[in-house]
């Protein structure tokens, strides 16, 4: 629905030259019906069909669902990307500084930001088909198949649900103080953490199935393997059945969990004591424990042989799947805790800096950097988001970009707010 459009001010003259009919003023009640039926007809000439639809506009794209990529947040994606020069494709100035990284479903771009708004956009043109402000800030968003959900915190505290086609609100409820992105276990059912420790397993009617006390604050959002949940909450691990939030097993680790583990062949963890962990999906079992240069903040990102770690003193880690054994390190030059993406033999990495490095997964080498021209305003905020050759990045100053092959010609608009 396009903005509302006032009634211009030249109109609202004419208005009060007609109202006056030989030196005898019409009463107030025709001026007022006169101004509404001019109102009325400024509306419902911004909700012409002309419009874009808010609705998914490319079945066939690949898509980036959750945080992380997947339901494991492993920040795979496949061999997507290439060697040669990326330029922008686009780039809109959102309202404000991303909550969460971007999600992406079947051509539409899902953004929240800290200034208390959701954006889709399209992800082909840029163009922006909806925007909504909501009385709380919005931790994430969920693209289901016609619905999409948003989280709210603080004083608004809601889960709504808004039809993918008309962008209309089709029901909301009320959830307790959540601490991580929400993420969908089904269809029906979504998984909340609270800073408290407790994992929540809501249908999305708001009926809740199961809920189970963790440890501590769960911060990011849980990863989901056949029919198990990972949660990292405070100080461990905790592995829960997807149906009734039983505990399986749990595993504590020596620093505080800040990112979410992620879940291959085992289970990868990251901690702010500096130490990266490997677990045993069905005990929990150590396998192995390897100590990098800083603390780790970010969700591991895992590969075929590799797990690859960005800590807290710059480097980004390649580490040995099978025993922990560091194979090479890449100093970014800045604080390094977004997530590197893994995308085929290429991995993609942001630190606190204006810059994007592609870097050789096998051997950690530099590929390409934006370093000399930087394309972010700011500081990166969010790991890269990549959906088939497009890479999706963010900033601190409140930046949302869009990059391609040098090969495509860029896209060129006013910026919104």
């Amino acid at each position: 629905m396009t903005a509302y459009s006032p009634v211009p001010r030249t109109t609202l003259i004419r208005l009060r030259r007609i109202s006056v009919v030989r030196g005898r003023r019409v009463g107030r009640p025709l001026y007022v019906i006169i101004v509404f039926v001019l109102i009325a007809g400024t509306w419902q000439g911004g909700c012409s069909s002309t419009h874009p639809k808010l609705e998914y506009t490319n079945s066939d794209s690949p898509d980036w669902l959750t945080p992380r990529a997947n339901f494991t947040n492993t920040g795979s994606v496949g061999s997507t990307v290439t060697n040669a020069p990326y330029t922008v494709l686009w780039s809109r100035k959102t309202g404000g500084v991303a909550a969460c990284e971007p999600i992406v479903r079947d051509g539409l771009l899902f953004f929240s930001g800290l200034d208390r708004r959701v954006e889709v956009y399209d992800l082909a043109s840029g163009e922006r088909r909806f925007r909504k402000r909501f009385d709380g800030p919005v931790v994430g968003v969920i693209a289901g198949d016609s619905t999409f959900g948003v989280l709210v915190d603080q004083a608004e505290r809601r889960y709504f649900t808004f039809d993918l086609r008309t962008a209309r609100k089709r029901a909301n409820f009320r959830v307790p103080s959540v601490s991580a992105p929400p993420r969908s276990l089904s269809d029906t059912t979504i998984l909340l953490g609270t800073w408290g420790g407790r994992l929540l397993c809501l249908s999305t009617s708001g009926a809740e199935i199961w809920s189970t006390e963790c440890e501590g604050p769960i911060k990011n959002a849980s990863a989901v393997l056949d029919s198990v949940v990972y949660v990292s909450s405070g100080r461990s691990i905790f592995a829960l059945g997807a149906t009734d939030g039983a505990k399986l097993w749990e595993h504590g680790l020596g620093g505080a969990i800040e990112g979410s583990p992620s879940v291959d062949d085992l289970i990868y963890c990251g901690a702010s004591d500096s130490f990266v962990t490997a677990l045993r999906t069905e005990t929990g079992d150590l396998v192995w424990r390897t100590h990098v240069g800083g603390g780790v903040f970010a969700t591991p990102t895992v590969g075929d042989g590799l797990v690859f770690i960005a800590s807290n003193d710059g480097l980004i880690s390649a580490l040995s799947k099978a025993d922990g054994a560091l194979r090479w390190a890449y100093n970014t030059g800045a604080l390094a805790n977004l997530s590197p993406t893994l995308c085929g033999e290429y991995l993609l990495a942001t630190s606190r800096q204006s810059a994007v490095t592609m870097l050789s997964a096998a051997t950690g080498e530099k590929v390409w950097s934006d370093s000399t021209r930087p394309w972010l305003a700011g500081q990166a905020i969010t790991s890269p988001v990549v959906v088939g050759d497009r890479i999706i990045l963010t900033d601190s100053k409140r930046t949302l970009i869009c990059l391609a092959p040098a090969t495509q010609t860029p896209i060129t608009h006013t910026p919104i707010e």
